[in-house]
């Protein structure tokens, strides 16, 4: 079950006071998606994971928080992307989000252009959500690679899913390849890149779910 509350928060931003809805707790049901992504009930709450000032467009998870670079916020690159109709309005606040961390955590703003990927997925965008996807992976060569292994094992599994997933095999192939070659590779983790290597081999582009790893192979 999902709980959320209403709560009055003044902006870090331009510190004007706005009503939004609150996460309080939620439940997954089902395994993620190769990706990561929640299963339900979690992943239907996607557009409470970030809240956006209605005065200035700041987006942050807690509106509270200060930006790190306010002028980020007033750029025309900012302020362009919340107006840019290709997209739908989630995937905006999550692509927004994005150019706000990029400069210090490529990572976060990785993973918030993947968000942005789920939000296009969910209605039925797959060209959309293959450029957010296709972001996500330039994004990511900036944090990589990470100096923990396991970690960098991790973002690269789902590199790997975002490139089948944008048609791009041929590098998704040779990123699981390489992954496999690795000392840090565990076996939960194996068994998913060997998984992706077959859906690859049958240029599936569809999403799938962790627990399709522990299938036998056809």
């Amino acid at each position: 079950m999902t709980t959320t509350t209403e709560v009055s928060v003044k902006c870090g931003n331009c510190r004007k006071p706005s009503v939004h809805q609150e996460l309080l707790s939620s439940n997954r049901i089902g395994p993620p998606d190769l990706d990561l992504r929640p299963p339900i009930m979690m992943r239907d709450t996607m557009d409470l994971w970030l809240q956006q000032c209605p005065h200035c467009g700041y987006c942050a998870p807690e509106l509270k928080e200060k930006p790190q670079h306010p002028e980020a916020v007033k750029s025309p690159a900012y302020q362009s992307l919340l107006q840019e109709t290709r997209f739908p309005p989630l995937a905006r606040k999550f692509l927004a989000r994005a150019l706000l961390l990029e400069a210090n955590d490529p990572a976060a703003a990785a993973d918030s252009r993947l968000r942005a990927a789920w939000a296009c997925d969910d209605t039925q965008s797959q060209t959309l959500a293959t450029e957010c996807r296709r972001m996500m992976i330039s994004t990511l060569a900036h944090a990589r690679p990470f100096a923990d292994p396991n970690l960098d094992v991790l973002w690269g599994a789902i590199a790997v899913d975002a490139l089948r997933r944008s048609g791009d095999f041929a590098p998704a192939k040779a990123e699981g390849t390489e992954l496999l070659s690795r000392d840090a590779v565990g076996e939960d983790v194996r068994r998913l890149l060997e998984f992706q290597l077959r859906l690859i081999a049958k240029r599936d582009r569809a999403g799938h779910t962790i627990e399709e790893c522990a299938a036998p192979a056809p």
